[in-house]
């Protein structure tokens, strides 16, 4: 993975980073990226913004989507979401602590802690964030969501923070997205399917 870094001019670059003639930090590549390079080559190289239709459904500032909201417990979501979620132990990941994960079939997901790895939520446990993959088709007031291309989160939220690139095996793509001040965080992988211009998760912090 690259990672590419929105800095000032003449930035101080962390390790592994070089400074760009834009001001950029470019972690260092094993392939090149079709779109560019630099920060603004792949910004520019994304495609115009196509914004869904305008709901009510996911509220950003709010960290909430169709009424369940992020630092909530599992029965709190559960309710929200009209009471199908389906639970599993994760501690197959070894750099995680023992969690549930938890999936709603409208495609919203979370994660909470399992002190006894029984594969249920410990009752006082808290979902922090909320992560919506297909096939959600919500989206905020302004037409952001995952079927909104990402150029739409750039227009909404400006130069973001750190963008990386993933491969797919024969191209580097944008994988992620991070806009720190706005607690925005989305981003492409290659297990979605092909690259199309828009996200396949994003998370509701």
């Amino acid at each position: 993975m690259i990672l590419l870094l929105a800095c000032a001019p003449a930035p101080d670059c962390a390790e592994g980073y070089t400074a760009q003639a834009d001001g950029t930090c470019l972690g260092e590549a094993t392939a090149p990226f079709s779109g560019g390079d630099t920060m603004d080559e792949v910004l520019d190289a994304l495609a115009p913004c196509v914004p869904m239709a305008a709901s009510d459904r996911v509220d950003l500032d709010g960290a909430c989507v169709d009424g369940a909201c992020a630092r909530s417990t599992f029965a709190e979501l559960d309710e929200a979401l009209g009471g199908t979620g389906v639970c599993v132990s994760a501690d197959d990941d070894p750099l995680q602590a023992v969690y549930a994960r938890c999936t709603w079939p409208v495609g919203i997901e979370a994660a909470f802690n399992d002190r006894d790895d029984d594969g249920v939520p410990d009752a006082d446990a808290l979902a922090y964030p909320l992560r919506l993959v297909a096939p959600y088709d919500g989206a905020t007031p302004d037409g952001l969501g995952l079927d909104a291309g990402f150029a739409c989160f750039v227009d909404a939220f400006g130069t973001p923070d750190s963008v990386s690139l993933v491969n797919d095996g024969e191209n580097w793509w944008p994988g992620g997205f991070w806009w720190r001040t706005d607690n925005v965080w989305l981003g492409w992988s290659p297990e979605s399917g092909p690259w199309d211009g828009t996200p396949s998760w994003m998370w509701v912090i």
